[in-house]
C-alpha cells in the first residue's frame, strides 16, 4: 500500500504521519494550510477558527472538518493540476453552498455530495459546519467519468447505505487504525465498498453505455459466485452471454483483470476468515473458492505482501 492523497479541498495531513491525526486551525495560517489546493477566505481571516482529524488509508482518506464560515474557491488551472481523486462529503450540521458556472446547489445536513478533484467550484458556508470526507482514487469508482460528472457538486439521493456508511465515518473521526496496517486495509476496502454502492444507488446521472453495463454484471457476478472454485471467465462468459473474448476486451483498460477480480474477491472474504476465526487457512481457502491451499498461499502473498499466518498475528494485535 502506499500512502499521501493528493488533497480536495483540505489537506490530507496525516499522510505524512501515517496515523490518525488532529490538527487546530487558526486565523490566517490555519486557513493557509487548510487551502492547498485552491483560495480559502473568510469575512474574518484572523477569526477564523477549524479542527481537521486526518486518517490515511493507502490510497484512501479520511477526513473530519469543523470549521467556522468559510469561501473555498477551486480554479479551472488548480483542478487540472489535480490528481484524479474523488472526495465524497457528508455534511453532519450546518450546510454549503456550491456553484459551478451558473449552476448553483445547497447541500445541507444530512446530505451527501460529490467533490471531483478535478473540476472547477465555489464552497461556501455562512457559519459553522461539519464534514465528513472519503478520498478515494477515481480509477477505483468503477464508475465511468460521464456517470461521475453528471452527480457530481449537488446533493445525492438518500439511498439505504447512507445511514450504516455514516456511522462508520463517524468512528473514524474518534477511531481510526495506523497506516499500512490489516485495519487500515480492511477499512479502506470498506469505504471503498460504500462509496461505490452509494453512487450506484444514484437514480439520476446519465445512464451507463452497453459496455459499462456487462462490466458490473461481470463484477455482480462475481461477488455472489467468487466462492466456486470452478469460476473462470468462460463460465461468466457463458452465464451472461456474452462471448470470453469481448469480456478480455472490455476489461483491458481495467485496474484489474477478470481472473484477479476473482481472486480479490477470494483473498478478501479469506482475510475475513482469518480474524474472525481459528480456522487453519487451507480450509478457508478452499470455502472461499481456491482450488487448492497453495494457490491461495500464493494469492494471499500476491495481494498483501504477507502469509496468511502473518495478515492474522497482525490483525489480532
Amino acid at each position: 500500500m502506499t500512502s499521501g492523497v493528493v488533497p480536495v479541498f483540505g489537506i490530507t495531513l496525516a499522510a505524512a504521519r501515517g496515523s490518525r491525526t488532529v490538527y487546530t486551525l487558526t486565523g490566517r495560517r490555519g486557513m493557509d494550510s487548510l487551502a492547498a489546493d485552491g483560495e480559502l477566505a473568510s469575512i474574518d481571516h484572523d477569526g477564523f477558527r477549524g479542527r481537521l482529524v486526518s486518517v490515511p488509508l493507502g490510497e484512501s482518506a479520511f477526513e473530519d472538518l469543523r470549521c467556522s464560515a468559510f469561501r473555498f474557491e477551486r480554479s479551472v488551472s488548480a483542478a487540472a493540476a489535480m490528481t484524479d481523486v474523488a472526495r465524497l462529503i457528508f455534511v453532519v450540521h450546518g450546510g454549503v453552498t456550491v456553484q459551478d458556472g451558473a449552476e448553483e446547489s445547497e447541500i445541507l445536513a444530512g446530505q451527501w455530495a460529490l467533490l471531483p478533484a478535478r473540476r472547477s467550484f465555489v464552497m461556501s458556508s455562512d457559519g459553522s459546519s461539519r464534514l465528513l470526507s472519503v478520498l478515494v482514487p477515481t480509477r477505483k469508482l468503477r464508475t465511468p467519468r460521464e456517470r461521475l460528472d453528471a452527480l457530481a457538486l449537488r446533493p445525492l439521493a438518500d439511498t439505504a447505505i447512507g445511514p450504516a456508511f455514516e456511522s462508520m465515518l463517524r468512528s473514524l473521526s474518534s477511531s481510526a487504525p495506523d497506516d499500512n496496517t490489516v485495519e487500515a486495509d480492511l477499512t479502506a476496502h470498506a469505504l471503498l465498498d460504500l462509496t461505490r454502492a452509494l453512487l450506484a444507488g444514484q437514480p439520476d446521472g446519465e445512464p451507463d453505455s452497453p459496455d459499462d453495463a456487462v462490466r458490473a454484471r461481470v463484477h455482480d457476478f462475481i461477488e455472489h459466485n467468487y466462492a466456486d472454485p470452478n469460476l473462470h471467465v468462460s463460465v461468466i462468459a457463458a452465464a451472461l452471454g456474452v462471448s470470453v473474448r469481448r469480456l478480455h476486451r472490455l476489461f483491458e483498460s481495467e485496474p484489474l483483470s477478470i481472473s484477479q477480480c476473482i481472486r480479490r474477491w477470494r483473498v478478501t472474504a479469506a482475510g475475513r476468515e482469518l480474524l474472525l476465526t481459528d480456522e487453519p487457512f487451507e480450509a478457508i481457502a478452499r470455502r472461499v473458492g481456491f482450488g487448492s491451499s497453495d494457490t491461495g498461499y500464493r494469492g494471499f502473498r500476491d495481494e498483501y505482501g504477507m502469509t496468511p499466518a502473518e495478515y492474522r498475528r497482525r490483525g489480532r494485535v
